[in-house]
């Protein structure tokens, strides 16, 4: 080739498109990890998870019209996210729409992760400015580069959904998504494309509740797995290294028992195995990795429009833990643990990326009248301290005091009823008496009641209870640090934390009582079967009958459909509910006393070492409640945790 042709080559070289990428191979060639982002910095390669590659490569591929992820917890599914990203600014410009349940994880996606990968890959770090830059057009939430950026946004702002224009659509986490005010933020965020004949949309999360038939045509329940149904439905399966069987990992192969001669189990989840369903071999966790990196997609619907892929927890293979001798160890010691405290669903959810169907069952209050226990009237030894609740009715008020120890282990006290027409001033009178009393403690001596909450709004104060709840507690409310009398109103949104403030009307601060997780979080107590964290005591007596009981299963949770998202409801299944209501404002109670309970406990071993066993792990609830703000009703100077 002559030096003329030659350059003439060059030339036309520099003039020739880019070459076409899909987000697998500009991943392969371009992408670094940044370190702390990650267990594995450096240079990414795909065959390290290779079951990212399909769904990257299907991402561009134009007979798929989206992409669903089905995915458990920490399988990869926000490296494809980030992949698909650094695609679009660098090998294919676009502008990008990055969706999250709240504006928060939006802002913790873009400064956790999307700015370390920008600043770790060369082809990208060119493009974006930094983030002081003048006029960069760098912030959190939007991203300015040559052909196009990057908005994130969280699916509460309808606002934000409505004004953009973007080709890449990505929305992670779709069933923590919440109603905005302009309805379901899913299709919204679609709607962002409908410009754009080659649109890419991805879709991933992982599933909550077993969707159902709503009687109109549609479904309720998770919104992953509807649209997965909807799907070819793909599946990595693998391959068994002794029959060569192929089949996709499953729970119930994994085994941890083993039937002794004299008939008893033996349980070593350090030496957890996984069965094959063909040959029945007993295939050890190495061989489990290997069978993983070595799979393929199936597709069990062929031929549909919509990518889908569902992947477990079994499939991991990344991040063995020093503590667990396998990987599978590990899955089954945190199994077993979350049979134990009660979050089965939880695991299922996010760790075999399956929907939970029982989670909303009715609970059965014969356990809890059989298990009850001898104490009183004295204090058991490990309560440290107490809390009361009033549930206002038509011709009396019903009183309960709870005990609270370590690990927020509670004990029933005392139910009592004062009647009266609380439009009247005596049976407050009672009222007020009755939360002056002093319990014995065998250590302690003398306990009294901090904080006490009383119920002015609902549905068991439609007659009008607000009015005398108020002028009951406005000389007893808490001016300074420390106990007092609150009124409180249940919350209108389901979605509420579980105590939350209003202004103060007329003297009053009005605490909010999200009933909806209360309610969730106090079933999930009651189902624990063994004393400990979070464990629920009662005694025999002391107002605690099987009637108590059955109003503590008074009502059921329901999933509804509104404004195009599900929502859930509890609903009456008996007439009344008052111990339900009760229990309700002692979880509100304790989290605004929010008592020092190793400090009070440090007193009490001081006073008999014996007193309380040592502290115990707390399990984690199905719904935790949202971080609160300290509310001051003059101006305190600090506030401190409540201590006796």
């Amino acid at each position: 080739m002559t030096p003329a042709r030659a350059c003439q080559n060059r030339a036309l070289a520099l003039l020739a498109p880019p070459p076409r990428f899909t987000v697998a191979t500009w991943a392969d060639a371009n992408r670094e990890i940044a370190r702390g982002s990650s267990a594995e910095p450096g240079k990414y390669r795909s065959d390290r998870l290779p079951y990212q590659r399909e769904p990257m490569e299907a991402l561009t591929d134009p007979t798929v019209s989206e992409v669903i992820l089905e995915w458990a917890r920490q399988l990869g599914k926000t490296t494809i996210i980030e992949n698909l990203v650094g695609y679009g600014i660098d090998a294919d410009p676009s502008n990008i729409f990055v969706k999250y349940p709240t504006r928060q994880k939006a802002a913790d996606f873009s400064q956790k992760k999307l700015t370390p990968m920008i600043r770790e890959t060369p082809c990208l770090r060119r493009k974006i400015a930094p983030h002081r830059s003048r006029d960069s057009g760098n912030t959190i939430f939007s991203k300015l580069f040559p052909g196009g950026s990057i908005s994130m946004v969280g699916a509460n702002s309808a606002s934000a959904l409505r004004q953009l224009s973007c080709r890449i659509v990505i929305q992670d986490e779709i069933d923590s998504d919440k109603p905005n005010s302009e309805g379901d933020p899913v299709p919204q965020a679609d709607e962002t494309a409908a410009n754009f004949h080659d649109a890419i949309f991805l879709k991933a999360s992982t599933p909550t509740q077993e969707p159902e038939d709503d009687g109109r045509g549609g479904f309720t329940g998770s919104r992953i797995q509807i649209l997965f149904n909807d799907s070819d439905q793909r599946q990595w399966h693998v391959a068994c290294p002794r029959c060569s069987q192929w089949q996709i990992l499953k729970w119930a192969q994994v085994r941890w028992t083993w039937r002794q001669p004299d008939g008893t189990e033996l349980s070593a989840p350090e030496k957890a195995c996984y069965v094959c369903e063909g040959c029945q071999a007993e295939l050890s966790d190495f061989d489990r990795v290997r069978m993983v990196m070595q799979g393929k997609w199936v597709a069990r619907q062929p031929g549909m429009l919509r990518r889908g892929y569902h992947l477990s927890g079994l499939y991991r293979v990344m991040g063995k833990k020093k503590a667990y001798r396998s990987y599978l160890h590990e899955f089954v010691v945190k199994f077993l643990k979350a049979k134990k405290e009660g979050s089965i669903d939880v695991w299922q959810n996010t760790f075999l990326a399956e929907c939970s169907s029982h989670r909303w069952t009715r609970l059965e209050t014969d356990p809890l009248v059989a298990r009850r226990e001898s104490y009183g009237p004295d204090l058991p030894k490990s309560v440290l301290v107490l809390t009361a609740s009033v549930d206002v009715q038509g011709d009396r008020l019903e009183c309960l005091v709870k005990g609270w120890g370590l690990g927020f282990e509670s004990w029933g006290i005392r139910h009592d009823i004062l009647l009266g027409d609380p439009h009247k001033k005596e049976v407050w009178q009672k009222l007020h008496e009755w939360i002056a009393q002093e319990f014995t403690h065998p250590v302690l001596e003398k306990l009294h009641l901090p904080i006490c909450l009383i119920d002015s709004g609902g549905q068991s104060n439609d007659a009008g209870f607000a009015d005398p709840v108020y002028r009951f507690v406005r000389p007893r409310q808490p001016y300074e640090i420390g106990p007092g009398v609150y009124a409180t109103k249940g919350a209108s949104r389901p979605d509420s934390a579980l105590v939350s403030n209003r202004r103060p009307k007329k003297g009053i601060c009005l605490k909010l009582i999200g009933t909806s997780v209360a309610k969730t979080t106090l079933h999930a107590r009651l189902r624990l079967t063994e004393p400990g964290p979070r464990f629920c005591h009662y005694p025999i007596g002391h107002g605690f009958d099987e009637e108590y009981f059955a109003q503590l299963g008074a009502e059921a949770p329901k999933i509804v459909r509104k404004r195009g998202y599900n929502f859930t409801e509890w609903h009456k299944i008996r007439s009344r509910n008052e111990a339900l209501d009760m229990e309700v404002l002692q979880l509100a109670a304790v989290e605004i006393l929010n008592p020092d309970l190793k400090a009070i406990a440090a007193k009490v071993r001081e006073k008999d070492p014996k007193a309380i066993a040592p502290d115990k792990p707390v399990p984690s609830d199905p719904r935790p409640a949202k971080p609160r703000k300290a509310f001051r009703l003059v101006t305190p100077k600090f506030r401190r945790k409540w201590t006796s």
